[in-house]
């Protein structure tokens, strides 16, 4: 492996799997910060918290983190 390749392939992050449920979430969470609708974090999938795509505020509502918005950058 040359220094370009290695270089590459450290820039490129992973791609976190989902399931069709967690696509949907991730995709529910980004339009409900564009309306201010408060999404019950209870109906947030843990896979999505622990992997820092979503977090819960004070209140017990649900956002997409940056990591969450990136991910959903990257495509089904």
């Amino acid at each position: 492996m040359n220094e370009t390749q290695a270089g590459t392939e450290r820039a490129k992050p992973d791609k976190l799997r989902l399931n069709n449920a967690q696509w949907r979430r991730l995709q529910s969470l980004a339009g409900a910060s564009e309306e201010a609708a408060p999404v019950e974090a209870s109906a947030v999938s843990s896979r999505l918290s622990s992997n820092g795509l979503v977090a819960t505020d004070g209140r017990g509502s649900a956002y997409l983190t940056v990591y969450g918005l990136i991910r959903l950058s990257q495509g089904r």
